[in-house]
């Protein structure tokens, strides 16, 4: 017997017979579906059979490419959150660890000296924030935003900054006593995506090249003659000589 198309809509169907009845008329339509189609011939038939495959095809590719774009997005957030690097330079200064406070903490004079971060606004106290304007190697300015975090008089200075997940900094001065004079670091923490493509090596001999002009400044009064300002791959020749006991940098992720 050939199944009958039932004209009656599905709610009159389930108030009287149930959800049994829906199913069961259900799935008469669709067996008078396909009788229908063959019915028809083999061409009404080969057409339904190839729209059935491409939107098979459709469906398979839609799951592969959902699969590929979640292992790039998964590999994105893995870079952004576990990417690592970190720059440190550090000098021996003949002078006490108060002469050398008082320098970092002017920050009218930066540009006298630093010829990295050029420009300095605002007062290091805990919870404060500065304005620094940063020399990139072609010589244009960034503005940075640091965020004091922690201050520790003649001892160390510590601002964290940038964009968790894009590229993070965390910048150190740190002041140690030791004999002959004071050893003064300078260490920045790098995090995010952005790692990948940071000129560390540059980075760390800019702030070698502030670490000689704050030795010259405290000891003769004087800056060393030509600075990483006066050619821009200056600071980047020295760090390949000068990467070892007073230069290093170091990749961690």
């Amino acid at each position: 017997m050939s199944p009958v198309r039932s004209s009656l809509p599905a709610s009159t169907i389930a108030s009287d017979y149930g959800a049994a009845g829906v199913f069961r008329v259900l799935d008469q339509q669709h067996k008078f579906g396909l009788n229908l189609l063959i019915a028809r011939g083999p061409d009404h038939m080969s057409k339904y059979c190839l729209g059935k495959s491409i939107h098979e095809r459709n469906l398979r590719m839609g799951a592969t490419w959902s699969i590929a774009i979640a292992g790039i997005l998964a590999a994105l957030i893995s870079l952004s959150l576990f990417s690592h690097r970190s720059v440190r330079a550090s000098l021996t200064i003949k002078a006490t660890p108060e002469d050398i406070w008082k320098v970092l903490t002017d920050t009218e004079s930066y540009g006298d000296w630093n010829p990295l971060y050029v420009s300095v606004e605002g007062d290091f106290e805990p919870g404060a924030t500065m304005v620094v304007e940063m020399r990139n190697p072609d010589r244009s300015l960034s503005i940075l935003t640091p965020r004091v975090v922690h201050v520790v008089p003649r001892q160390l200075i510590n601002q964290t900054g940038g964009v968790r997940g894009a590229l993070a900094y965390d910048h150190t001065w740190q002041l140690d006593p030791v004999e002959g004079g004071t050893k003064v670091t300078q260490r920045e923490e790098y995090q995010g995506i952005g790692v990948l493509f940071l000129d560390d090596v540059w980075i760390g001999a800019a702030h070698r090249r502030a670490l000689i002009q704050l030795r010259d400044l405290l000891e003769s009064g004087e800056l060393a003659a030509g600075t990483s300002e006066d050619d821009p791959d200056k600071s980047r020749k020295e760090a390949v000589t000068e990467i070892g006991d007073y230069t290093e940098s170091e990749s961690l992720g």
